[in-house]
């Protein structure tokens, strides 16, 4: 509210965030950094009289999660400069396309191999600090910056990560099976297991899962599952549009070629279940990823932003021409499995 001071810590704040983000769509060491990050942060939680229990934590993943779908937007776009595209061997590049080779080498594509500066120097001591307040008693410590002002980020060079072996593979969803759930919205244990397929994920979003059971509550779990699904699309080249409307609208809609894929990210149950949110006949909301739901849901994006707006007819369009894709994301500590549903 014209408050220089203010102003200037949060664009601070948010050029961390962004920064370190976008480093972790095209460089595995940063994902790697990053995932590890969110496990210290989630674990901070764990005490439920933390200051990272009293909300430091949900700030935290929804900051996250606002970085993340704001520059998968950008994905596979020419980057331009004065409206021109950067060329490299007369080929125009594009955002976040880094090959499965670019992404192992930290400095393949850096200047006389030396990494680029921080945009806003001293990062690291800004999420030392932010971390070291999310473990303090609440009330008990004073940080360095209050809650709202503070920088987001990763502690970044205090660890030596373990890369996973194996690549991001976005070709697991087009192969995953597809199944029909329940009038009440449940997916058998059966279901999944003959039609479902694992997605290949690193060791350290395994660890984010693996930490979710620590959150104090079901809508913060269902932040992190969330940011650990949608890392796997951003990662894969997928462009995210903006499903969000409150409750009961899309969790991920995302792009990648003609194909349009609407993606529910739901916990696996111990039995191996899934279960959708069936039909509310008080409300009249169909049960969710029926194509009734599909359609209730664009209806009410049309009411909102441009953005939303786009994504209404992008969705439409793609569900009228059957370039639809309907996918749920079961999540449980072992991993994600995906299976498309009628």
């Amino acid at each position: 509210r014209g408050n220089t001071s203010c102003e200037n810590k949060v664009r601070i704040e948010w050029t961390d965030i962004l920064e370190r983000v976008a480093e972790g769509l095209v460089d595995d060491k940063a994902n790697a950094q990053n995932l590890e990050y969110l496990s210290q942060v989630i674990n901070s939680a764990a005490n439920s009289g933390s200051n990272g229990a009293w909300g430091g934590v949900e700030g935290y993943l929804r900051a996250w999660k606002e970085a993340q779908n704001t520059l998968s937007a950008y994905n596979s776009q020419q980057i331009l400069v004065k409206g021109n595209p950067i060329l490299s061997a007369g080929i125009a590049q594009t955002y976040f396309s880094a090959t499965e080779a670019q992404r192992a080498d930290t400095y393949i594509n850096t200047f006389l191999g030396q990494a680029p500066d921080k945009i806003v120097p001293a990062r690291v001591v800004r999420e030392a600090e932010f971390l070291d307040y999310l473990y303090a008693p609440n009330g008990g410590a004073t940080p360095v910056y209050p809650l709202e002002e503070l920088t987001l980020g990763t502690l970044a060079g205090n660890a030596t990560f373990k890369l996973a072996a194996k690549a991001w593979a976005s070709l697991e969803v087009k192969l995953a099976g597809e199944t029909v759930a329940s009038v009440t919205g449940n997916i058998s244990a059966k279901q999944m297991t003959e039609s479902g397929i694992q997605a290949t994920l690193t060791d350290y979003d395994r660890m984010i899962l693996g930490d979710i059971a620590k959150l104090p509550n079901t809508t913060l779990q269902g932040d992190a599952r969330e940011i650990v699904v949608d890392n796997y699309f951003a990662r894969n080249g997928f462009t995210s549009l903006d499903g969000k409307c409150g409750s009961n609208c899309f969790d991920g809609v995302f792009v990648k070629g003609d194909k349009v894929y609407i993606v529910e990210t739901k916990p696996m149950n111990l039995d191996g279940t899934i279960k959708l949110s069936p039909a509310d006949n008080t409300t009249g909301l169909p049960r969710q990823q029926s194509n009734e739901w599909v359609i209730h849901v664009t209806d009410r994006l049309e009411k909102g932003t441009e953005a939303m707006i786009n994504t209404a007819r992008v969705v439409d369009l793609a569900r009228r021409e059957g370039r639809l894709v309907k996918v749920v994301a079961g999540a449980d500590a072992k991993g994600v499995t995906f299976v498309k549903v009628q």
